[in-house]
């Protein structure tokens, strides 16, 4: 069960605010943003992977957290929103 702290996060987010997830080893963010996911997944986009998908980005700063939590390095997930925001200004002809 969520701590106090948790929950607050976990209610942020489901108002569809956005949040910063952060502590030091063993405070339990990722059981935090396990439970954020699982609840966004089935109680804001009723179970749509691909809604959800498009909708929400997890990042994490190195590799082995973005592992952990089943989400994308900071980095990473940047340098593909550059890429597809340029394509799209060089296929619709917009300079």
């Amino acid at each position: 069960m969520p701590n106090p702290a948790q929950q607050r996060a976990i209610k942020l987010v489901l108002r569809g605010n956005n949040i910063f997830l952060t502590g030091c080893a063993g405070t339990g963010k990722s059981a935090t943003l396990r439970e954020i996911q699982a609840r966004l997944k089935d109680d804001k986009y009723g179970g749509d992977t691909v809604v959800y998908g498009s909708r929400v980005a997890v990042v994490a700063t190195t590799g082995l957290a973005a592992t952990i939590i089943e989400g994308e390095e900071t980095r990473a997930s940047l340098s593909y929103s550059l890429l597809r925001e340029s394509k799209l200004s060089i296929t619709s002809g917009r300079q």
